[in-house]
């Protein structure tokens, strides 16, 4: 970890969730969640498994716990230096859709927005032990 200032660092990360929305998010080497703007992700024009280096802000203060880091702008690594590892899987996906937006979500929306199969999504929500479902699905 490179540190520029007190309060940004440039952190190396994998993109690894878009969103319907055009935002994203970035899995830094020790696990911690960056949330990237549609802004950044569109003018970067970033897609999942991109090496990147993000230059990185604490998160704001409600969603801080789930999502560490927000990007204020971000460069690609030389993909031939880097192992791209495997994508998030869909429980990850569903994870880290849940934490970016503290409402309610119902199935539909979920599976528009990972662009997933509704009887796929829905097995998956019913695994996972902090997903609880109301009309709508959320996280503890």
């Amino acid at each position: 970890m490179i540190q520029s200032s007190n309060i940004t660092e440039i952190l190396p990360a994998v993109v690894d969730t878009l969103t319907e929305n055009g935002s994203g998010f970035a899995t830094t080497q020790t696990g911690d969640a960056i949330f990237i703007n549609a802004r950044i992700m569109q003018k970067m024009n970033l897609q999942e498994l991109d090496r990147i280096d993000a230059y990185v802000v604490p998160n704001y203060p409600d969603v801080q716990d789930r999502i560490k880091y927000r990007a204020t702008r971000v460069n690609r690594v030389n993909e031939e230096q880097v192992d791209l590892g495997q994508p998030p899987n869909l429980e990850e996906k569903i994870r880290r859709l849940l934490k970016e937006d503290n409402g309610l979500w119902s199935l539909l929306e979920i599976c528009e927005e990972l662009a997933e199969e509704e009887q796929v999504v829905y097995d998956m929500l019913i695994k996972m032990e902090q997903v609880k479902r109301t009309d709508a699905y959320y996280i503890l």
